[in-house]
């Protein structure tokens, strides 16, 4: 057993990070003694190379360069088919904890502490838990990411609080924690999984709801014991103070003790192994003809890895400021350029959603990932209808032919007596070569719209499409 965790702790080991290396010269010492010499063999390894594994009664010379490069090679392709990821030393005040779950990615940005890790870790593993089965449901997306920060006080409650704040336009879920949890008796004790299961459904519902609730709610909770599965192991703060007994050795300097030599780091860039590219590189989305492939949809046997959202849409916040229109502002001929302004019914959650973009896209979405399609042809009672659609720009977005992604868009039908204010800020973009993208409020519709902060942005990525038999389609998502 201990030679297979050693065989497993060495290929997961092979792909630290050359920017830790230099906080772990002293760690070869310390997995000696706990008898895991294949892990401390990689270490030297990335310190120094061959020469570092020679030494005193270290490898012959009868062990090439080539040979040894071969074996560690070997040592990082098993550790990527086991899908391994980076290993984390625990080095900064701050500690990510990544998963994907119904296809959001969150985020747990913890405090460098057990109980904070423990935490987070729970709460993670128990979303998991408890929405493992649900991807045969049918839920739809409000965010594609979330971040749920640990904040670690004195003066916090013995139970955690959960809180969500509003941060430069996105949604953010805090966690206030005390730095140690220590329970004088049962009920308190019960109190934290009390906790852990009301936080777990506040959070679902942040970055998903269920199409049908009852029949989400009944698979779920009720025919699955969906809950008790999810919460039974995991207080692992608990579990973290059996383990270490009250002690962290968070640090690698707790695992060092007097007189270890630490080892030189000779190498002056990261080491790279030549790894046989057997599995498919993600690549640009492909758009598939006729009917999909047998089984690509059987979700019962997709992992939640599988599957991700891909949107710029903030769907609560979108709700709230309710999309009323579209207006634009040119000069023909003059030097200013062109504004499409998208009117909100409700100034605030509006200013959210540019904000977020802001902070997310930049001043200018230099990456091209927000899509902005202006449909013609939509109505054909009305020949000057047409249709805005917002959404990801998903020649961008990257995947494997094994991933399923979903797409989330917002699309307004405006139906203009004439077609003469869009054609015009057509004719000025072109002649421009960009425009600005601007939110405003729209009080009536008598009154002309007021702009909402300052959100004016550069140059997103827009579409203009024709309707009809020589136009094109948009695949940019699902209206």
């Amino acid at each position: 057993m201990r030679i297979e965790q050693g065989h497993r702790l060495a290929a997961f080991m092979i792909a630290t990070e050359f920017g830790d290396l230099p906080a772990l010269t002293k760690l070869p010492a310390a997995l000696d003694r706990l008898g895991l010499l294949q892990v401390s063999t990689v270490l030297l390894f990335l310190l120094g190379g061959d020469e570092a594994l020679r030494g005193e009664d270290g490898l012959p010379k009868t062990e090439t360069p080539e040979m040894i490069e071969s074996f560690f090679n070997m040592m990082a392709v098993a550790g990527r088919d086991a899908e391994f990821v980076r290993p984390e030393y625990l080095l900064a005040d701050q500690v990510h904890l990544r998963s994907r779950v119904l296809g959001c990615g969150i985020v747990a940005n913890c405090q460098n502490s057990l109980t904070s890790i423990g935490i987070g870790e729970g709460l993670l593993g128990a979303l998991e838990s408890l929405l493992a089965t649900s991807l045969n449901l049918t839920t739809l997306p409000n965010l594609d990411h979330l971040e749920i920060r640990f904040v670690q006080s004195d003066d916090a409650p013995l139970t955690p609080v959960l809180s969500f704040i509003e941060e430069k336009g996105s949604t953010i879920a805090v966690v206030t924690h005390r730095p140690r949890l220590t329970y004088a008796n049962r009920k308190e004790a019960a109190e934290f999984y009390d906790w852990l299961a009301q936080s777990v459904m506040r959070i679902f519902v942040t970055f998903a709801v269920p199409a049908d609730s009852d029949a989400w709610g009944a698979a779920v909770l009720d025919d699955e014991s969906g809950f008790s599965r999810a919460i039974t192991f995991s207080n692992v703060p608990t579990m973290y103070g059996v383990i270490f007994g009250g002690k962290e050795k968070i640090s690698i300097d707790d695992w060092s003790e007097d007189g270890d030599e630490p080892v030189a780091l000779t190498r002056t860039a990261a080491w790279s192994p030549k790894l046989p590219d057997e599995k498919e590189r993600p690549g640009p989305v492909k758009y598939g003809e006729g009917q999909a492939p047998e089984g690509m949809f059987d979700l019962e046997r997709m992992r939640h890895t599988d599957y991700r959202v891909v949107s710029p849409i903030d769907a609560k916040k979108w709700d709230a400021a309710v999309w009323r229109g579209t207006f634009y502002m040119c000069s023909p001929g003059s030097r200013m350029i062109p504004i499409l302004g998208l009117t909100f019914e409700n100034a605030e959650p509006a200013a959210g959603i540019f904000e977020a973009w802001r902070e997310r896209f930049g001043d200018s979405d230099p990456e091209d990932r927000l899509r902005l399609a202006i449909v013609t042809g939509v109505n054909i009672s009305n020949p000057h209808a047409y249709a805005v659609v917002v959404g990801p720009n998903m020649d961008k977005i990257r995947s494997v032919s094994t991933d399923i992604v979903g797409f989330v868009a917002r699309r307004n039908i405006m139906t203009p007596a004439s077609s003469r204010n869009l054609d015009m800020f057509l004719s000025e973009n072109r002649r421009i070569g960009r425009f600005m993208l601007a939110p405003a409020h729209m009080r009536s519709e008598t009154e002309p719209p007021d702009p909402i902060g300052d959100f004016g942005w550069r140059n997103p990525i827009w579409l203009f499409v024709p309707h009809g038999p020589s136009g094109k389609t948009i695949p940019t998502a699902a209206l």
